[in-house]
């Protein structure tokens, strides 16, 4: 990096920095419906050091979410107190992470060119200031995404196996973070055989991911006297909006019939099953439903604007929020379905089919905005190198005539 670039750099980490702190002050932190059971998780770590918690039914859960968010949480606890300001100021330096990534990999795909007016973009760019303040996943998972990202594009230009094992490394950390990151290797497996990468740098990505992820899963086989890969999360997720009363960003409901003494008997991976067979029975019985509800899912998911609970607390008026995460987010979608059919790049078709994963997977669960943000980084990446190469194309056309 030359000196006159470096400087800029460091001025633009500087501007994000000011935005993000600033922010964070005027909100004193962001809470959702599912900070309170990170927080019962977080404790019980500090506290006994045992991983457990105890859910919205009063039930004692040992797995009901990934650990490592809980765990980090429970860093900041001290005394009983939770230090959040230092954990948002944890949170504001995952963010800048995201933006150094962002630069690296534009500065890689485009030799240098547009890295700096791309890093600037991710500083501004709306979510990368709002979630540090948050007190929910995304800005960890979105780092580990980010960077994972980051050296799947690397492997291109250095050492194939190597950074495919650190690009595994941080996808299964992710993992940790959310268990439906558990089928991604499917994606990296895809992306392979269309491109025709070579087979050993697959296995070795495939052999490091699980490998990180044996731990937990070894414990939770021993804990649960079953074996569950990541969490016992995956029943209540799908039946949370596949039941009679379901409506896409409306949430759960629970069944006329639901019995909570009988209920309160079952083991906590008899309660996940007791949830899946609801949410496979309401999908069987109605097909047709179940079809409305993904495709609302999926507008839930792709829609530029958010919905109201984004902007609850973020300091903002709703129409304001909406309006500002709008006009940000809309050029990136565009540039991410036209680089399908122009300008293509072959290190950013993973970008593609991870857009794909993700809406198929919150397609049937809990499609919102929110979960769309770990790719947005990466988009940022897309839409900067796919405007280089358009204009590297207007100019060869030009000099043509």
């Amino acid at each position: 990096m030359k000196n006159r670039e470096f400087r800029y750099f460091i001025a633009i980490l500087i501007l994000g920095s000011v935005i993000r702190a600033g922010y964070a002050f005027m909100t004193k932190g962001i809470t959702y419906n599912d900070t309170s059971l990170y927080m019962s998780f977080a404790e019980h770590i500090s506290n006994t050091g045992t991983y457990s918690a105890i859910d919205k039914d009063g039930l004692e859960v040992r797995s009901f979410r990934p650990p490592l968010f809980p765990l980090l949480l429970s860093l900041f606890i001290k005394n009983g107190t939770f230090r959040k300001g230092q954990f948002i100021f944890l949170q504001i330096l995952l963010s800048l992470l995201c933006s150094f990534f962002v630069f690296l990999s534009v500065k890689r795909l485009t030799g240098g060119k547009l890295a700096l007016p791309a890093a600037l973009f991710s500083v501004l760019y709306p979510p990368l200031v709002y979630y540090p303040s948050t007190l929910i996943t995304e800005m960890l998972f979105t780092a580990l995404f980010t960077a994972g990202f980051f050296f799947l594009i690397k492997r291109e230009q250095g050492s194939y196996v190597s950074n495919s094992a650190v690009s595994a490394v941080f996808f299964a950390l992710s993992c940790y973070v959310k268990s439906m990151m558990l089928l991604f290797p499917g994606v990296i497996a895809v992306e392979a055989l269309i491109m025709k990468k070579p087979v050993k740098g697959t296995l070795v990505f495939l052999s490091v991911f699980f490998a990180v992820l044996a731990p937990w899963s070894i414990r939770n086989t021993i804990v649960l006297k079953r074996f569950v890969p990541m969490s016992t999360e995956g029943g209540i997720t799908l039946y949370w909006e596949n039941h009679k009363g379901s409506s896409p960003g409306k949430g759960y409901r629970a069944p006329d019939n639901f019995d909570l003494e009988a209920y309160k008997g079952l083991s906590e991976t008899g309660r996940s099953d007791y949830y899946l067979n609801l949410g496979k029975e309401f999908i069987i019985n109605n097909p047709g439903r179940f079809i409305a509800l993904c495709l609302g899912r999926a507008w839930q998911f792709l829609k530029p604007a958010p919905n109201r609970d984004l902007s609850v607390n973020s300091g903002l008026k709703e129409e304001l929020s909406r309006a500002v995460f709008f006009v940000f987010y809309l050029p990136l979608f565009i540039a991410l379905v036209l680089s399908l059919f122009i300008c293509r790049k072959p290190e950013l078709l993973i970008l593609h089919l991870a857009f794909l994963y993700f809406l198929g997977i919150y397609s049937v669960v809990a499609g919102k905005t929110r979960y769309r943000f770990p790719l947005e980084p990466m988009m940022i990446v897309n839409a900067f190198v796919f405007i280089q190469m358009y204009l590297e194309r207007r100019k060869k056309t030009a000099r043509n005539r």
